[in-house]
């Protein structure tokens, strides 16, 4: 592909590495950054080296800058990053209410808000924490689905589920959703 790039009269600039998301660990970059520098032989020289982002919340920030600097070294080039996610995942947070319980083989909080407000778990599995709140809110093991009850949109399978408490067990007055025109 390079060759073709030079043919064509274009000059490669840099090279972008994205391996994942809520990644950890340094020694997952390090394995990733060596296959990149075993492309060094065919690019040459590069003036940007885009180690991208995707860093999970708790990651070794200090091995991955050290794994991510020695490779943009390997290119001679400027190191890039997109440190967004890692700065912005704590940022927000989903209130719902538990609108009602069932037991289908294991108990089920059903809850006034859905993959509508939170699409991850729906699309690759995705845990995010059920913290109970309010008065007579207690955690009871469970999991989250959205209504109408949908295996995929369960956000936290191993997760605290809080109870439908007496103060909470009215209707939601969430406003409809209503379809577009």
């Amino acid at each position: 592909m390079l060759d073709a790039l030079r043919a064509a009269g274009h000059t490669p600039l840099g090279l972008h590495v994205h391996i994942g998301s809520a990644i950890r660990d340094a020694h997952d970059f390090t394995a990733a950054f060596h296959r990149l520098g075993e492309l060094r032989a065919h690019t040459g020289p590069l003036d940007v080296l885009d180690a991208g982002g995707g860093w999970g919340i708790g990651a070794d920030l200090p091995g991955i800058a050290r794994e991510a600097r020695a490779a943009a070294a390997t290119f001679g080039a400027q190191l890039w990053v997109e440190p967004g996610r890692y700065l912005v995942a704590q940022a927000g947070t989903l209130l719902t209410r538990v609108v009602g319980t069932k037991t289908t083989g294991r108990p089920f909080a059903l809850l006034d808000a859905g993959m509508t407000e939170l699409l991850r778990p729906m699309l690759y599995g995705a845990q995010h924490p059920a913290t109970p709140s309010g008065s007579g809110a207690a955690p009871a093991s469970g999991t989250s689905p959205d209504p109408p009850a949908r295996a995929a949109t369960c956000w936290a399978a191993t997760s605290p589920c809080p109870t439908r408490s007496p103060a909470t067990s009215s209707p939601s007055t969430k406003p409809a959703r209503t379809a577009p025109p």
